[in-house]
């Protein structure tokens, strides 16, 4: 046992105090993968997509849709429908943000008006809801709900990924 616990410590001090070009014969036993890890782990977490925050982006999309207005309901500070749904895309793709608000406003002349009435059934963060991930890229929020004005109903919507932050892709409430 001694003999060999003095061999190895030889083999070690020999191949470890060879000249730089004396060549030690080595045995390779697995593949060297020529990509450190670190890279591998980096391209990994790039490719994974933080959850979206959906009480957020539906807060964020809903008090677009209720701007400060004078006694006359004419929208202040936002002159078009075409400027409105511009800043609804931060938080909605553009399909979603035409239909409400083509539903909710009007353009005049003069600018844009609101038009009187409440606001359709929406998320509510103090309500439960489930949220499932159907993609890397997406994911599907259901609630049921109810409020005195609309009764009981379920809003469903769709998140997507879109050039580096999360939308709302679509709405359908029933």
């Amino acid at each position: 046992m001694m003999k060999l616990a003095v061999s190895s410590i030889l083999a070690f001090l020999v191949t470890f105090s060879a000249t730089p070009n004396t060549q030690v014969p080595v045995e390779k036993t697995e593949k060297v993968s020529m990509v450190p890890v670190a890279t591998k782990d980096v391209a990994t977490k790039e490719n994974v997509k933080p959850k979206p925050n959906v009480e957020l982006l539906a807060r964020e999309f809903i008090k677009k849709l209720n701007p400060k207005s004078n006694s006359h309901y004419k929208v202040l500070g936002v002159s078009s429908k075409k400027e409105l749904i511009n800043q609804l895309q931060k938080v909605a793709s553009r399909s979603v943000a035409k239909k409400y608000v083509d539903l909710l406003f009007e353009e005049k002349n003069d600018g844009l008006y609101v038009i009187p009435t409440d606001l359709p059934p929406w998320f509510n963060p103090e309500e439960n809801y489930h949220l499932k991930k159907t993609s890397n890229t997406s994911y599907h929020l259901i609630q049921h709900n109810s409020n005195e004005l609309d009764g009981i109903y379920t809003i469903k919507m769709d998140f997507l990924w879109n050039n580096g932050r999360w939308i709302i892709s679509s709405v359908s409430i029933k």
